[in-house]
């Protein structure tokens, strides 16, 4: 049986599922163009709608039924006792009707407990499409940078003396260590894995768009931070009302150029190659596993490049690298590993039917592809294909200088799959922080959206358990870095991308 070369992982997961043989493809093919649709979006959204007790209740029955039959990592790391328990409180919430928002952040508290960085809880579609009409949006006014108990300032705010590298020690009156402890309740990340939590939180709108819907609205954000001479200071800013077009009168059209990118600058957003050859180093940056990131050509090219100019060094950037093609992220590994490895010890999912399919995306192709390629061993549905086959180094091909290789919170799911395996080698030095990723495995592979029918609140439901390494602790860590760079409020200020001048500090002293 020949390996299905579409199978991706974390992030970038199932768009269509190909099965191999070649009726079923067709097959899939057909079932797949018939069951897409394009959910229409209700012009009078109103998203301070609220759902009855029985909606919510109706909706709630069907998110944990689907968790408990399908979710292959519910009890990784929490225990059923737990996860019961956790459902009930969840339940015991829902006695008053509720808004889109407020159902969202109960769900999000729920589902956070799985400890799963690939299963979270989306807005409804219509509730985006409203939001992104919204001429003013209501967020946080500022960049951060979060880790520990920690907020750094990573940007200016206007009309206050508040710059970037101060620290943030309160937001409205609450201390950023419980502030941070509580929003942290909601973001989901694998085995409770803080430095991949800090990460989403520092991202754009993340914390902002979290604190509204956790803290509640504010009509202000009075932020009480220390500056650069260890000053304590208040600034204090309105925040921006939303506002729409009026309806009554259509809006005139203006007509704005855009600049469409070719599909070769598109790739370079996926990836690209710096040369320093008078240094005798050279850069390449991955930040995706992605079929479009066209990477296989590129890999190769690079690589024959680097052994003919005999390049010493060489750093992968992989700090923003979410996951992908397995495909992908197994053929750069075979360009850097000396010896034969696998991919991972095991892969499986808990069923291959549902009493729910009817709210899964594509469910029928899901099932399909689980019966026909994998194996039932003690209740669980096992990718013996994929656990067993063995991958050689490309030996001519390979590349022989020293590696450095930059990693982070953003670091997940087939970017672990790469690490994992070259960790420990003698020319392969991890530099940064640990990945997002856990070390021990997630659940991902296919991941489809689940829609509940009365909120219409999306869910991200990961098919497969994949144990990377059975021979990590199992608490959720990540891939542990060789040498660590972690931000400081003075790499912050100076905008300094500390992770890589600690990799190009590291070849100047080897030379």
């Amino acid at each position: 049986m020949h390996i299905p070369t579409i199978l991706r992982f974390g992030d970038m997961a199932h768009r269509k599922l190909v099965l191999q043989n070649r009726a079923h493809f067709w097959c899939a093919v057909l079932l797949s163009t018939m069951l897409a649709s394009c959910a229409s979006v209700n012009k009078t959204y109103n998203p301070e709608r609220k759902f009855s007790p029985q909606q919510l209740h109706q909706d709630y029955q069907i998110f944990q039924s689907i968790l408990q039959e399908r979710h292959p990592g519910l009890y990784w790391y929490s225990s059923k006792q737990k996860m019961d328990s956790i459902f009930e409180q969840g339940k015991n919430l829902l006695g008053d009707s509720l808004t889109e928002t407020g159902f969202r952040t109960v769900l999000s508290k729920v589902i956070t407990q799985v400890q799963c960085g690939h299963t979270s809880i989306r807005y409804s579609k219509a509730f985006v499409t409203f939001n992104e009409k919204l001429k003013t949006k209501s967020t946080f006014p500022l960049s951060i940078k979060t880790w520990s108990d920690t907020i750094i300032a990573a940007s200016n705010l206007p009309q206050t003396t508040l710059k970037r590298g101060d620290m943030i020690t309160a937001i409205n009156g609450q201390p950023t260590a419980h502030l941070l402890d509580t929003m942290m309740q909601f973001v989901p990340a694998d085995g409770n894995n803080i430095v991949a939590k800090s990460q989403l939180l520092s991202s754009a709108n993340y914390f902002g768009n979290l604190y509204l819907a956790v803290m509640g609205k504010s009509d202000q954000w009075v932020l009480d931070y220390i500056d650069s001479n260890g000053a304590a200071k208040q600034a204090t800013l309105l925040m921006p009302k939303p506002a729409r077009a009026d309806s009554t009168r259509p809006e005139k059209k203006q007509r704005v150029k855009r600049i469409k990118k070719s599909s070769a600058e598109k790739r370079m957003d996926y990836r690209s190659m710096v040369w320093q050859d008078s240094n005798n180093y050279a850069v390449m940056r991955i930040n995706s596993f992605s079929p479009k990131a066209h990477l296989k050509p590129f890999v190769r090219k690079a690589f024959k490049k680097l052994n003919k100019q005999q390049i010493q060094n060489l750093i992968i950037d992989l700090r923003l690298n979410g996951g992908g093609s397995i495909s992908n992220s197994t053929f750069l590994t075979r360009f850097l590993i000396k010896k034969s490895f696998t991919i991972c010890d095991s892969v499986y999912a808990t069923a291959s039917s549902s009493k729910f399919s009817r709210y899964i995306k594509n469910d029928f192709l899901l099932k399909a592809y689980i019966r026909f390629f994998t194996t039932n061993i003690d209740n669980h549905c096992r990718m013996l294909f994929l656990e067993n086959r063995s991958y050689r180094p490309f030996v001519k091909r390979g590349y022989k200088g020293h590696v450095f290789m930059l990693s982070g919170g953003y670091t997940y799911s087939a970017s672990t799959l790469v690490l994992n395996n070259i960790k420990g080698q003698d020319n392969i030095t991890i530099v940064g922080e640990p990945t997002g990723g856990a070390a021990y495995g997630n659940s991902a592979m296919m991941i489809p959206d689940v829609t509940l029918p009365n909120t219409k609140l999306r869910i991200r439901l990961p098919i497969f358990r994949v144990v990377i390494n059975k021979n990590v602790p199992q608490n959720g860590q990540g891939i542990l870095p060789d040498v660590y760079a972690l931000p400081t409020p003075k790499a912050i200020r100076e905008a300094e991308d500390y992770k890589m001048k600690a990799a190009l500090d590291l070849i100047k002293t080897s030379r």
